[in-house]
């Protein structure tokens, strides 16, 4: 039988380990599964274990916040009041090293089988002890980086980056000069105001959807409804309910260009064509308008419709400028623009621009 105690275990191992003990033991064949059984023998082994290290007194049910308190009372402010393990663990950075290593090795073999178990049971079992497993490593080490890491991707993958986040402030304030903790403690409140985004938009939705059925033409509501599909990766409903507003017929040159900017943000170019080619309708002698159709058409890979606009847009420019000298030149801008970089050679570009 063979048994190993590596912390980055080997990827083939992965399929062949189980715990046992403190370290695991990697088996002749893969398992099928990390039974309840396997699992309960795990979870009471290392509950007594800790007891002879910082105390049994962690459940599924501690609170990363506790968790991070405890780091901050017992290893920085050797506060050991209340304390039921051994002061001399606390003492010892080399077996606090130890100890956090070995179990976050088995907490990284549960979080591999969260993504690669297809029993949805097992999945369940093992995302469970994945995080008490890396809340006990991070409990004996709280500076470990190796720790740290594993517990962060753990919370973020569910989608708790809040307490990733204290988790990396808490390791921060042992070691304040470190960089790499120090920018992952920023990536991870990044993430975390993305993740309260996207839960304040997911609480708003119903209500907005409502708002919006009974006045689809409200243009606070519907940008705050697009806004509340993007932040919650629903991209697709958004650009619906835009394509929807384009083709309203009472649809005015303020909401199309107001919905227009919005596919150009999304990137969204069909649309940001089909908005302008409304607009140029609605305010056909505006010469920044058939400009702007231009750019969309060419964006789109339609270079001949793009001429006939630009042609246009160049026109008008110059019947403005014999009132208005001083109004935007739409041929000095066609020459600069490097959208229209790929026509300048065409013959039909050459004329536009060539002065009459």
């Amino acid at each position: 039988e063979f048994f190993v105690e590596e912390s980055f275990a080997l990827d083939w191992m992965f399929p062949h380990l189980s715990p046992f003990g403190i370290i695991m033991k990697i088996n002749r064949e893969p398992l099928v599964e990390i039974t309840q059984d396997m699992v309960k023998k795990d979870h009471d082994f290392w509950a007594q274990y800790s007891d002879r290290l910082i105390g049994n007194w962690m459940t599924y049910e501690t609170s990363v916040q506790e968790i991070c308190a405890f780091a901050q009372k017992t290893y920085l402010q050797r506060d050991l009041t209340g304390f039921k393990g051994d002061p001399k663990f606390v003492r010892d950075d080399n077996a606090q090293k130890a100890f956090s290593k070995l179990r976050s090795a088995q907490g990284g073999l549960y979080f591999w089988r969260v993504s690669n178990t297809k029993n949805v049971a097992e999945n369940q079992r093992m995302l469970k002890e994945a995080e008490f497993a890396l809340s006990q490593s991070f409990a004996f080490c709280p500076f470990s980086p190796e720790a740290v890491y594993k517990y962060v991707n753990l919370l973020v993958n569910l989608n708790r980056a809040g307490d990733a986040e204290l988790v990396a402030r808490t390791c921060l304030m042992f070691d304040p000069e470190s960089q790499s903790i120090a920018q992952l403690a920023d990536q991870l409140k990044g993430i975390r105001d993305h993740q309260v985004g996207a839960q304040n938009a997911s609480t708003q939705l119903a209500g907005l959807e409502q708002q919006y059925q009974a006045n689809p033409t409200n243009l606070e509501v519907v940008f705050k409804l697009a806004s509340a599909y993007v932040q919650l990766k629903q991209t697709n409903q958004a650009l619906k309910i835009f394509d929807q507003l384009v083709q309203m017929p009472t649809a005015d040159a303020r909401m199309l260009l107001s919905v227009a900017q919005a596919y150009s943000q999304l990137q969204h170019m069909p649309g940001l064509e089909m908005s302008l080619g409304r607009i140029v309708k609605i305010m056909p002698d505006n010469p920044e308008a058939w400009f702007d159709y231009a750019r969309a058409q060419v964006m789109i890979n339609n270079p001949t419709e793009a001429l006939k606009s630009l042609g246009r847009a160049i026109s008008l420019s110059q019947v403005r400028l014999l009132t208005q000298p001083t109004a935007k030149n739409l041929l000095q801008e066609a020459l600069a623009d490097p959208t229209f970089v790929n026509l300048r050679n065409l013959p039909e570009f050459k004329n536009l621009v060539t002065p009459q």
